[in-house]
């Protein structure tokens, strides 16, 4: 299978990318902890050339020092009718699971910084991509 570069079959309509800890909030006057977690939401616009049809990202995750610290591919899920000839496909959901810290009790991970990932597409024996390295920052572990 070859993989063409057809951004004009499919796009990114809106992507984000947050850290946010996830650790339940404690009784008033309870030490506070951490458990950071790295959340991506992509949507993507794809022209509805047959019904069966994949859609997935490569997901790629770096810190400060750009050594890579995740990666892992994410289907995309048909959310709906994008009118037309197209439809919606989407991801939402977890990509990394960074530092978790308790009162007397800390699990280290590197520190996520950097989001990068590739849009492919494939349908009726055809492999595409939009031809884009998307990127996304999120915020430092100190900040979350």
């Amino acid at each position: 299978m070859w993989l063409i570069k057809q951004p004009l079959r499919f796009n990114v309509v809106n992507q984000t990318a947050i850290k946010k800890s996830v650790f339940p909030a404690p009784p008033i006057g309870s030490p506070v902890g951490k458990d950071l977690r790295t959340f991506l939401d992509v949507r993507a616009w794809v022209r509805n050339v047959a019904f069966a049809k994949g859609v997935w990202i490569d997901v790629h995750v770096f810190d400060r020092h750009a050594a890579r610290i995740e990666a892992a591919t994410f289907g995309l899920a048909w959310e709906g009718s994008a009118g037309g000839f197209a439809d919606l496909s989407r991801f939402q959901g977890e990509i990394y699971r960074g530092l978790t810290a308790t009162p007397g009790s800390v699990s280290p991970r590197p520190n996520a910084w950097l989001i990068q990932y590739r849009l492919y597409y494939a349908v009726a024996g055809k492999l595409y991509t939009d031809g884009i390295l998307h990127q996304l920052e999120v915020a430092d572990d100190a900040v979350t």
